[in-house]
């Protein structure tokens, strides 16, 4: 899209952080995958943690000038919400393909704790789903300093 407007080099920053996202989010999945081959129980309730306890994304700390750590980020999440650029939606269709992928609902002899993190885990998506379907769109329409100047 920015190549197509004009603008090559904010083309070639993102197409530069697409690619090195797709690394590591294939890094991660392949990780992941060993580790459920070599120790389902413990994968399990790493993943059900992980999930219980909420990703905190290292944009998280993105600053502006007198905002507190964590409101430009919000900010900056309500705006890609409102955009549809990453929505909560597309938030559970990962979860759903990590579960795939990784073959979590067909997983069998975990211990009664695995059991109970995969219960957990299975159900979560539909969960979201419904938390995604009562949220507003956010409309607050904020100026980024760093994008506006």
């Amino acid at each position: 899209m920015q190549k197509k407007d004009g603008d090559t080099l904010l083309s070639r920053m993102c197409g530069t952080i697409a690619s090195d996202e797709a690394r590591h989010a294939k890094a991660y999945k392949d990780f992941m995958n060993r580790i459920f081959e070599v120790d389902p129980n413990e994968a399990m309730i790493a993943f059900e943690d992980m999930m219980r306890q909420k990703i905190v994304m290292p944009a998280h700390f993105l600053r502006e000038v007198g905002l507190k750590i964590g409101q430009t980020f919000g900010h900056f999440t309500d705006a890609a919400q409102r955009l549809g650029v990453y929505t909560a939606v597309d938030y559970v269709e990962i979860m759903q393909s990590l579960i795939e992928d990784w073959k979590i609902e067909g997983m069998r002899d975990l211990n009664e704790t695995g059991e109970k993190a995969r219960d957990y885990i299975m159900a979560l998506p539909a969960r979201l789903l419904r938390v995604a379907e009562r949220m507003k769109n956010p409309t607050m329409d904020y100026k980024f300093t760093w994008i506006a100047g």
